[in-house]
């Protein structure tokens, strides 16, 4: 079975979160403190409540798409208006292009497939005072329901045939699907990306609190409106089949 589908990497990564500590509420919304809206990326899977929470906020109507395969995503046009929720697509071992996780190849073997981190672009550090900010330009919400209680929603939103991408669900695809994406927020954490994580656009905040890679240094708390660190560290170096050497 496919590294993107053990069952495990869920709580995995879970054990490596703790609550955010200081947040804000906009619109009815709660949000880490100093997070500007200009800032905020929405992603998880389907169902989770992106455009919910982009309708609850005033954000961008249009879903946007990234690859995080592919060089210089970060530049992408679907990220210049913000905030806005994206649909990810991500590398797989054998696969060529990133894919996302309603893409009819993924579901056609997504039992197989295996999720590999070491292709996902990283945005380059800030070298000089001139240079763009990548790493900081950007605050990436993760929705990640549980995966029966995702599977629930997509069962009622069925009803109602306004997705394709709801129909022949099981519990065994909206695991895969949950399990990659936090696979995927735990990479993009220990890569010096600003992440956090929660349940539902009305749940509380989580953040990671696992070290980053060996070599990638978290920015100047002095220096970022947005620091990197905002829970207290519980220096989890081991949270199993998710963590990945960079």
């Amino acid at each position: 079975m496919g590294r993107c589908c053990v069952a495990e990497l869920i709580d995995d990564a879970i054990a490596g979160t703790g609550d955010l500590l200081q947040q804000k509420e906009i619109k009815g919304v709660a949000f880490p403190e100093k997070l500007g809206l200009s800032n905020l990326v929405v992603t998880g899977p389907p169902g989770v409540g992106k455009s919910t929470m982009m309708n609850k906020i005033g954000g961008w109507p249009q879903e946007g798409y990234v690859d995080l395969s592919m060089d210089k995503w970060w530049r992408s046009p679907a990220l210049s208006y913000r905030p806005r929720e994206v649909h990810l697509g991500f590398p797989f071992v054998g696969i060529e292009r990133g894919l996302a996780v309603f893409d009819e190849e993924w579901l056609k073997d997504y039992k197989s497939l295996t999720l590999d981190l070491e292709r996902i672009k990283i945005p380059p550090d800030q070298n000089w005072f001139l240079s763009p900010d990548w790493k900081s330009r950007y605050v990436f919400e993760f929705l990640l329901p549980p995966p029966q209680s995702l599977l629930d929603m997509r069962k009622e939103r069925a009803k109602r045939g306004t997705h394709l991408v709801d129909t022949e669900l099981s519990i065994e695809q909206v695991q895969c699907q949950v399990a990659t994406f936090w696979a995927v927020a735990l990479h993009l954490h220990r890569s010096g990306l600003k992440i956090y994580v929660r349940e539902g656009y009305t749940a509380k905040l989580h953040c990671f609190q696992t070290p980053l890679y060996e070599g990638v240094v978290a920015p100047d708390e002095n220096k970022d409106e947005f620091p990197q660190e905002w829970c207290s560290s519980k220096n989890i170096s081991d949270v199993g089949k998710v963590q990945q050497a960079h």
